[in-house]
């Protein structure tokens, strides 16, 4: 455990406090073996008490990690105390009339644990109980807001979820939450879309919106395993613990195998150039050397200027783009100079007589070395997330139309999201 002073225990500490020592000892150790992959899979549990208990059966309850101190290390003479309050508090499903009478009588039949307050008690038994045996449930938090909404119009939203900020995590939690809203559209049909766009990336992080789905990972476990599995794959790109770019992310994570863009050089002279087409995978596209207003007006030039000249003319030689495929995702970088956030384009197609529409469905802003995120849903609803404020919630903001995407908080927005119509 780091950080861990022997002499705050040696002089006279209580065993309550040895106890939430030799605890978290356990609970660091059970965290180094999962991510090392040697945990036992029955080693599981949705709260502390049933976590520890499934570990110390696998391992013995003996059993003292390697670099535990002496000064709370237990043995056969010094037992590593069994927390009693192991057994849920039986409960049943109540109807809405009976909820006020049977929390106020539920609460007197119970004694209340030193330090907890009567309101206390009476807020967790309201919680929604955990998925029994998952490793960590999803959670449902209360819906925030910052307009005044009518309850009716409240209770009608889907609230998507956001994933608590950990080690860095800002990039993984702003791109997450938002292909996991999107995910959650039509599992089905995304999470093969996910899976024919990038298997080794995109279909990883479905798998894992499925299993968060069936109640086996949180989210912020299913963000984990994607970074381990980059960082393996890069490590000078993902560092463990270490800050990442949006951008480096999103090249990764929406690399197609089939082309996306081609592109040839052309003399704005018009003089020959012999160089060959060259085909595209990203679904991730930042030409950024020209400014323009907004991705639309981008899109319906789609040049770039290059730093070599032509041999005839010296003019700067140009690269023009031009889709081939209409994937399900695409993002664009967004430059300082952008003033306008499309709420949709128009995407022209080799081969297609009618350009692919696309929708707005996810804004990530950066600033102050922090990125933050907007979730819009495809009906059109805007919410904020910020894995450090936030955690799990999102903060409605408002409908599409009435929300400015150019700025968030003092954040200024890097990418746009977008997914086919």
């Amino acid at each position: 455990m780091q950080g861990f002073d022997a002499r705050k225990v040696t002089g006279g500490a209580s065993g309550a406090l040895r106890q939430e020592f030799r605890e978290l000892e356990l609970l660091d150790e059970i965290t180094r073996l999962r991510y090392e992959g040697k945990l036992k899979s029955s080693v599981t549990g949705d709260r502390r008490n049933t976590l520890i208990h499934a570990f110390r059966e696998w391992k013995g309850d003996l059993y003292v990690p390697e670099k535990v101190h002496k000064a709370i290390r237990w043995s056969k003479t010094d037992l590593f105390a069994t927390n009693s309050d192991e057994n849920d508090i039986p409960w049943q499903v109540l109807q809405k009339k009976q909820k006020l009478v049977t929390s106020a009588a539920s609460m007197s039949q119970h004694t209340l644990t030193l330090g907890t307050s009567s309101a206390q008690f009476g807020q967790s038994c309201a919680t929604k109980r955990k998925i029994s045996g998952s490793r960590v449930a999803p959670q449902r938090k209360k819906l925030k807001t910052c307009h005044t909404v009518e309850d009716s119009q409240i209770s009608c939203m889907h609230n998507p979820l956001g994933i608590i900020w950990s080690n860095n995590s800002c990039a993984y939690d702003s791109v997450i939450s938002i292909f996991y809203a999107i995910w959650q559209d039509d599992e089905n049909m995304w999470s093969n879309s996910f899976r024919a766009l990038n298997a080794q990336f995109l279909g990883v992080l479905a798998d894992g919106f499925s299993k968060h789905a069936n109640g086996e990972y949180s989210l912020e476990e299913v963000r984990d395993h994607l970074r381990r599995r980059l960082h393996r794959h890069s490590s000078n790109h993902f560092p463990w613990g270490g800050i990442t770019s949006v951008d480096i992310l999103l090249t990764t994570l929406l690399r197609s195998e089939n082309p996306i863009l081609s592109s040839c050089i052309s003399c704005p002279q018009r003089h020959p150039v012999s160089r060959q087409r060259e085909a595209t995978h990203d679904c991730f596209i930042s030409v950024g050397k020209i400014d323009f207003e907004s991705i639309q007006d981008e899109l319906d030039l789609f040049v770039i200027s290059l730093a070599s000249k032509c041999t005839v003319c010296y003019d700067f030689l140009l690269r023009k783009f031009s889709f081939v495929d209409s994937p399900q995702l695409l993002a664009f970088a967004v430059s300082a100079s952008t003033t306008t956030v499309d709420h949709s384009l128009a995407v022209a197609v080799e081969g297609q007589t009618e350009p692919k529409q696309y929708c707005l469905r996810g804004v990530i802003y950066y600033g102050n070395n922090h990125f933050t995120s907007r979730i819009i849903s495809s009906t059109g609803q805007v919410w904020f997330h910020d894995g450090i404020v936030t955690g799990r919630s999102t903060e409605y903001e408002g409908s599409l139309e009435d929300v400015v995407l150019t700025v968030c908080r003092s954040k200024q927005p890097c990418v746009l999201i977008y997914v086919l119509v």
